[in-house]
């Protein structure tokens, strides 16, 4: 019984590991690609423009040799791949002709980025959007299309790259259709600074909306770098002071500076009597005997 037990142990270990390394299992590992990978909306814009060549007085489609010609999706992945965007088991490119869905199906693409946390803004504006975006749009009932953001026009409206139907620097960005922008690159929130009071001074929290950024401040009125205190946890101060911090996020944009004066009253002292000043039991009760008004002569006077 306990040979057969073993030997059954044995052999299901040995069938999970062959399924894992077939790629059966593909899907149930963790996504790799989350925002704050090390994307560059730089080099993404370079890859979508190398991707175009100008012949007469348009550009047409120029297909990278390694990639080989896609569609609108298979493009746009090609960019954020080439601009940092880390590959995983639901998004990859292993070979040509051989991605997963979500990298060369627009539906799939949008759904993919959205639920690894990269951040939505449905209808935008102009002026939301930035280079090295993605944008999605409407079509046919789901997100059927998708294009990449290379720049904006000298009257801040976006220009887009796209596939199929050559798009380059084309500045009619909405298309007509309804849209949903995919920020790639964002900055990090500013943090919040919260002051209790505790005794011996003021407890001082710091807080940051985006996950997992590192906080840095500073107590001296001055602006904080990467130099500065790393924030690792509430920490009391006794004096008052100006409290100044940012938050840091890789490949996001810096954090505004928050900034916050705390102030700590001195405890009041209490007035004390000093034994100089301080009148006996006696000369009470003699001043009692003896009272003296204001205006009135002793009778030794008289």
């Amino acid at each position: 019984m306990k040979k057969y037990r073993l030997w059954h142990k044995v052999t299901v270990s040995a069938i999970v590991c062959i399924l894992l390394c077939s790629g059966i299992f593909a899907d149930l590992h963790i996504a790799q690609a989350r925002p704050g990978d090390g994307y560059s909306a730089e080099k993404a814009v370079a890859y979508a423009d190398s991707c175009f060549k100008k012949k007469g007085g348009s550009y047409r489609k120029s297909p990278n040799k390694k990639y080989g010609e896609e569609l609108c999706a298979g493009y746009v992945s090609q960019c954020l791949k080439e601009g940092g965007m880390a590959m995983d088991s639901k998004w990859k490119w292993k070979r040509r002709g051989k991605t997963t869905r979500a990298w060369r199906v627009s539906n799939s693409l949008f759904s993919y980025l959205k639920k690894t946390g990269y951040k939505t803004t449905y209808s935008p504006k102009a002026s939301q959007v930035k280079k090295g975006d993605v944008i999605f749009y409407r079509t046919n009932g789901g997100w059927g299309h998708v294009a990449i953001c290379v720049g904006k026009t000298k009257s801040g409206q976006p220009m887009v790259n796209a596939y199929n139907s050559p798009h380059y620097h084309f500045s009619y960005w909405r298309m007509g259709y309804r849209t949903c922008l995919v920020s790639m690159v964002s900055k990090t929130a500013t943090p919040k600074i919260k002051q209790t009071t505790v005794n011996g001074g003021k407890k001082i929290s710091i807080s940051c909306k985006t996950p997992n950024a590192t906080i840095y401040y500073t107590l001296n009125g001055k602006t904080p770098t990467k130099s500065s205190r790393k924030y690792c946890g509430s920490f009391v101060v006794s004096e008052s002071t100006q409290v100044k911090a940012i938050a840091v996020f890789p490949s996001y944009k810096k954090s505004s500076v928050a900034t916050k004066k705390i102030t700590v009253f001195s405890p009041v002292k209490n007035d004390t009597v000093t034994p100089s000043d301080a009148v006996s039991d006696d000369a009470i009760v003699a001043a009692d005997e003896n009272p003296v008004v204001a205006g009135s002569t002793s009778s030794t006077e008289r």
